[in-house]
């Protein structure tokens, strides 16, 4: 596959879920979220939720 073809998938998956705005840090933006390519995607997903159970197990 081109590179172009996963950019643009990437783009479209991010359009259809917008709840990935919740994987935004403090000083990114939505054009930010746009840059992105899969593996960034996937790597603060995993982060992000990484990080919800930390919050969970140290209550």
């Amino acid at each position: 596959m081109s590179r172009d073809f996963i950019n643009k998938l990437d783009q479209q998956y991010i359009s259809t879920h917008p709840e990935l705005v919740r994987l935004l840090r403090k000083g990114e933006g939505i054009n930010d979220l746009l840059a992105w390519d899969a593996d960034t995607v996937l790597l603060k997903w995993v982060n992000y939720h990484l990080a919800r159970v930390c919050i969970f197990f140290e209550q």
